[in-house]
């Protein structure tokens, strides 16, 4: 778990934040990107690692500021989610380009789900305030009764 700063305590209430999420993202690239150079230099077309590649040529965060509004968008929950489902992920693929992907095809997926989240809420509010209790009047035996 990742603490906001040393004077936190371990059992209190912590927050893995949109910070946090981009700093392990960009720990992924960086480890794939190496094992995918290690990879190419130790089989016979080693010669190819000398022409500049995509991800080299590129800053990491140049990579990830397409990304970077949805991932300001993401609340605690949301990067804690796609941080363990990256996790999962990174175990079976390690290519840059597919973490690329499963990053963006995650965060679309938990922006959907917060704003359906909010929806949510935004209904249940409504509803609230629109229920109101009527007067109602019941009739017994020539006798008139008010309920309210």
């Amino acid at each position: 778990m990742f603490l906001k700063n040393d004077s936190q305590k371990i059992g209190s209430d912590q927050s893995f934040t949109q910070r946090d999420l981009t700093r392990y993202i960009e720990s992924l690239i960086k480890h794939s990107y190496h094992q995918e150079r290690t990879n190419t230099s130790t089989t016979n077309y080693g010669w190819l690692t000398g022409k500049p590649s995509l991800y080299s040529a590129l800053s990491i965060q140049a990579a990830l500021s397409p990304l970077q509004p949805m991932l300001n968008k993401m609340t605690p929950e949301s990067c804690a989610f796609i941080f363990m489902k990256m996790d999962n992920y990174v175990t079976e693929t390690t290519s840059v380009a597919d973490i690329m992907e499963i990053l963006k095809k995650l965060l679309e997926e938990q922006l959907s789900l917060q704003l359906i989240g909010q929806n949510i809420k935004v209904a249940k509010r409504r509803q609230k305030k629109n229920i109101k209790i009527q007067p109602s009047i019941l009739y017994c035996d020539s006798k008139l009764f008010i309920i309210s």
